[in-house]
């Protein structure tokens, strides 16, 4: 019978498919896709069923489409999964036009009072959440095709500079030599038909290949889409393609030098490292991938610099959502941090602040497009410091530096109220709050912690960092009597709700002021239940009112 547990693709039944671009004499590769399958009898876990774990050494954890079929049964001693995985939702791997495609496979199988599976996979490694993929080099029979005939295509980059030549790269597999008609359609980002082409194709026999070339000259930067089909086999498909504009980083930054007189440190700081930033994308994106996003930050970055030129510090006042920098004093590079400012922004307001600290596997980037619905109700500027890494536990020196000089950027350039500090983590962030607030206790006026860690593994000092175990009692005095709000699912097996419950007891036998807010049978994950976050809001309210 299934288990069905939060995350089941780590913890319960389920398995983890990854699929990677092979390197030569290599068995790893920082090029795949890792997949999470699980069976799920919650609503509120049904986003685990079927997730994009990670892409190219990124944490996503974004649900695969809805239509992608898998299913789970349950019958006559055994349990069984399947999964139809198309080729279009792993682009573009495919096995006609990869060099290679490496495979691995672990499965799951969790057991009543155990908290971690059995676990079985083809290469050998239990999958972390970043870097490398060990592999399998997956081998496919010879297709074959008793009648007509069916094709596969992909863009030789999916990205390029306008002006520059992409190759639409087609495979047909047929069961005899046959004439093909194919069309090809461009559209715009607005959805209008901009350019159409029509060309012949003799498959022969078995397997074919064939080029097209696309220029881009005629078209403007911007984001297009390509479909195309076969008028007698009716094989179709559609792929992404980013036309970028100019980028020329030396010149930029040339001309941000110029206005070291009349812009604040703050926002040059934060400009420049959003230009070095936009050249490591460029530099890092591969073929394969569209870079949108990439595009609207290269306009934006040009808008900010016009309008510093005319003597306008727009960055100062910008609502919403967007990445800031400082100069770091460890080693003077550029630093970012996440910052949310609420719409209605005055300088002559005061602000509480919340500073947020986020998980294992995560940065700063990606934080407030995740959390943020439920870290404020709109009333509090918010940052989230990258801490130098992503699965460190703040318990370096260089974490602790950088979140003290996040907090110095923010109140040197934002009205701030220094009393209503908040420090906030979730998961291993929830770890760096306890590991953070004992370094400068005076800065905080409440801790909130989303299902977060007590300890870590390290448990002692070292040449790494300090991991003290907080559920000493040595420690838990340490954290002195400031309020803290502590939010846990009763089925988190990540951070299990076991341990922060003993810590919960002890905390309150110490006659710490905690709110312990427990949502019966939740996983690892933030606050979603209405009535938890009614009781964080009112908490968050009464301490910072």
């Amino acid at each position: 019978s299934f288990i069905c547990r939060d995350r089941g693709y780590q913890n319960g039944d389920g398995f983890i498919l990854t699929l990677s671009k092979t390197i030569r004499g290599a068995d790893k590769s920082a090029e795949h896709f890792v997949m999470g399958f699980s069976s799920q009898d919650r609503p509120e876990q049904e986003w685990a069923e079927k997730i994009l774990w990670n892409y190219n050494g990124r944490v996503m954890l974004e649900r695969l489409p809805d239509d992608l079929p898998f299913a789970y049964h349950a019958g006559n001693g055994k349990i069984s999964f399947e999964l139809v995985l198309p080729w279009s939702g792993v682009y573009p791997y495919h096995p006609l036009l990869s060099e290679g495609i490496g495979f691995n496979l672990w499965f799951m199988k969790a057991f009543p009072g155990r908290r971690f599976p059995n676990t079985q996979g083809v290469a050998f490694e239990i999958p972390a959440e970043t870097g490398s993929r060990r592999y399998r080099v997956l081998a496919f029979e010879k297709p074959e095709l008793e009648n007509n005939c069916q094709s596969y295509a992909i863009l030789d980059k999916n990205h390029c500079y306008r002006g520059e030549t992409v190759r639409f790269q087609l495979a047909s597999i047929a069961a005899r030599e046959q004439t093909e008609e194919f069309h090809l359609s461009v559209f715009n980002e607005n959805g209008q038909k901009i350019r159409k082409m029509a060309f012949i194709v003799v498959c022969a026999p078995g397997i074919s290949y064939e080029n097209l070339e696309i220029k881009t000259a005629e078209f403007l930067p911007g984001q297009y889409s390509i479909s195309w089909q076969g008028k007698h086999s009716h094989s179709s498909g559609e792929m992404e393609l980013s036309i970028m504009p100019e980028f020329d980083h030396e010149s930029l930054l040339h001309r941000l030098e110029k206005l070291t007189k009349t812009i604040s440190d703050g926002s040059l700081n934060s400009i420049k490292f959003h230009l070095q930033e936009t050249k490591n994308k460029l530099s890092d994106l591969k073929d394969y991938e569209t870079c949108p996003n990439l595009i609207s930050d290269l306009y934006a970055l040009y808008d900010h610099i016009e309008e510093m030129e005319l003597g306008t510090d727009n960055l100062a006042r910008q609502p919403g959502v967007f990445r800031r920098a400082f100069l770091s004093r460890l080693d003077s590079t550029l630093q970012p941090y996440k910052i949310l400012v609420p719409g209605q922004y005055d300088k002559l307001k005061s602000y509480p602040l919340l500073l947020f600290l986020h998980g294992s596997g995560r940065t700063d980037e990606d934080m407030f497009d995740l959390y943020h619905p439920s870290l404020s109700e709109g009333n509090f500027i918010q940052i989230a410091p990258s801490g130098i890494g992503v699965s460190h536990y703040y318990g370096t020196n260089e974490a602790q530096t950088d979140i003290v000089e996040a907090l110095q950027d923010i109140l040197l350039n934002y009205a701030i109220d220094t009393t209503r500090i908040i420090l906030a983590g979730f998961s291993m962030g929830g770890y760096g709050v306890y590991r953070t607030y004992i370094e400068s206790p005076e800065r905080f006026a409440g801790l909130v912690v989303l299902s977060g860690e007590p300890r870590v593994g390290f448990l002692r000092r070292s040449r790494h960092g300090f991991y003290p175990d907080f559920l000493r009692e040595k420690n838990i005095a340490r954290l002195g009597n400031i309020p803290v709000f502590i939010y846990h699912g009763t089925n988190d097996l990540n951070c299990p709700y076991k341990r922060k419950k003993k810590l919960v007891e002890k905390m309150l036998a110490s006659g710490l002021d905690v709110t312990f807010v427990f949502d019966d049978g939740a996983g690892h994950s933030g606050p979603k239940d209405p009535a938890a976050l009614a009781s964080y809001y009112k908490w968050l309210n009464e301490i910072t009112n």
